[in-house]
């Protein structure tokens, strides 16, 4: 297991990399109900 430390790590950045890249993309912003729903929580 101490080897795959590496492993680990990097599949964590690579997660994290992804999330970045779909938050900033066109797709950040897609809405993922109808356009006349409403929120069911306010933040």
């Amino acid at each position: 297991m101490e080897n795959l430390t590496w492993m680990y790590i990097g599949g964590i950045s690579a997660v994290f990399i992804f999330l970045i890249v779909v938050f900033v993309s066109r797709y950040g912003n897609l809405r993922l109900g109808d356009d006349d729903d409403e929120p069911d929580v306010r933040c």
